[in-house]
C-alpha cells in the first residue's frame, strides 16, 4: 500500500506547475492484490469484514480523492478499469490431454507401432530434466536472472519436449486464463502438418465443437462459455502471431475435470494456485466539465479510451485507433 501512496504523491507533484494538459497514473496494485488476496467472503457485501484486498482498495480510494483535489475543480478526472476480479476457475490445465484423446497432439509415448507394441518412451531432453530436478523457488529466482531471450527459449523448450511434431496438428499454448489454441499450419509453423485452406478450416470447426461438447463430471455443465476464432474476431496483418483459438471458460464452478463422448474423462487440478483472477465487466467513473451528473455510459469497451481522451482533447481521431469516441464524456 506505500507504493499507492507514493504513485498518488508523485502524480500530484509532476501536475503541479507542469502546465500538462493531461496525466495519467496506473496502479497495478490492485492487479496483484485481485490475483493473490482474493476471497470468497469479498462476495458478501452485506458482511462487510475487513481484509487486505479490502484495505488495499480504501488505500487507492484515498489516492484518486487526493489526485482529484490536486487537479482543482475544472480538471476531469477518470478512472477506468478494464476488467474486474473474481475467483480464479479456469480449465486451460485439461487441455493438452483432450487434444491427445482427439488426435490432435501427439506424443512419443502416444504413438504404437503397428505390430501391437507398447507405447515409445517418452523422448528426454536433458534440460527438461534439470529443470524437473530443482525445486520451484529456486528455477523462479534463476529464471529472473537470465536475459529475457533466454529465458523465453528456454521455456519454449521445455513446454515442447514432449510433443512429436510429425504427427501433431494442433497443439496449445502456455498460459494460465483462457486456453490457447494453434494449429501446426504448413507454411507457418517449422514442422506443419495441416494444409492451408480447407484443411485448416475444418480442423478449427472440429475443436471449436468438441471443446464446447466439454461438461463438467459432476454437474453436466458446459465448463466452456464459447470460443474465438482469431482470425474472425481479430482481423490484422499480425493475425498469425495470434493462437487460431481462445477457449474462454464458464467460471462460475472450479474446473478439474471435464468428460465428452470423444475424450472421454480427463482431469487435473488447477496448478495455479492464485485464488483471484481476471473477470468481466470493467467500468469507467468520470467526473468535469460537460459531463452529466448521474449519466450512465453503456456499451463501452477499454479501446474506446484512447479515442475519446483523443477527442476530449480537441484531436481528430486517427483512423488506425479502434474504438469509438464516448460522446458522453466529449459533450462540452
Amino acid at each position: 500500500m506505500k507504493s499507492v501512496k507514493a504513485k498518488a504523491d508523485a502524480t500530484c507533484w509532476l501536475m503541479k506547475g507542469q502546465g500538462r494538459r493531461a496525466s495519467f497514473t496506473v496502479f497495478g496494485e490492485t492487479h496483484v492484490a485481485g490475483h493473490y488476496l482474493w476471497s470468497a467472503s469479498l462476495q458478501d457485501t452485506a458482511a462487510r469484514l475487513p481484509s487486505p484486498m479490502l484495505a488495499v482498495y480504501q488505500e487507492l480510494d484515498r489516492a484518486i480523492g487526493q489526485i482529484q483535489d490536486a487537479a482543482g475543480p475544472d480538471a476531469t478526472v477518470v478512472v477506468i478499469s478494464g476488467d474486474s476480479v473474481g475467483p480464479n476457475n479456469a480449465g486451460w490445465q485439461l487441455l493438452p490431454e483432450v487434444l491427445e484423446r482427439l488426435g490432435y497432439l501427439a506424443t512419443p509415448q502416444a504413438q504404437q507401432d503397428g505390430d501391437g507394441s507398447p507405447p515409445s518412451a517418452r523422448k528426454f531432453d536433458p534440460v527438461k530434466a534439470l529443470r524437473d530436478l530443482l525445486p520451484k523457488d529456486f528455477r523462479k529466482s534463476l529464471a529472473r536472472k537470465l536475459p529475457t531471450k533466454l529465458r523465453d527459449k528456454l521455456a519454449q523448450r521445455v513446454d515442447t519436449a514432449d510433443i512429436d511434431w510429425t504427427r501433431t496438428r494442433a497443439f496449445w499454448l502456455p498460459t494460465d486464463l483462457e486456453g490457447c489454441i494453434r494449429v501446426n499450419l504448413k507454411g507457418r509453423e517449422p514442422q506443419g502438418t495441416v494444409e492451408p485452406g480447407a484443411e485448416f478450416e475444418r480442423v478449427l470447426d472440429e475443436l471449436t465443437a468438441e471443446f464446447n461438447a466439454l461438461r463438467d463430471v459432476h454437474t453436466g455443465r458446459p465448463i466452456v462459455r464459447d470460443v474465438i476464432r482469431t482470425d474472425r474476431a481479430m482481423p490484422g496483418e499480425r493475425g498469425a502471431y495470434l493462437p487460431d483459438l481462445i477457449v474462454r471458460w464458464d467460471a462460475s464452478a472450479p474446473i478439474t475435470a471435464a468428460s465428452s463422448p470423444r475424450v472421454g474423462t480427463v482431469s487435473s487440478p488447477s496448478p495455479d494456485t492464485r485464488p483471484g483472477t481476471h473477470r468481466g465487466p470493467g467500468f469507467v467513473v468520470a467526473m468535469g466539465p460537460g459531463i452529466p451528473r448521474g449519466s450512465t455510459l453503456r456499451d463501452g469497451h477499454i479501446l474506446d479510451f484512447a479515442p475519446t481522451l483523443v477527442a476530449r482533447l480537441g484531436v481528430a481521431v486517427p483512423e488506425h485507433m479502434h474504438g469509438r469516441v464516448w460522446r458522453e464524456l466529449t459533450a462540452t
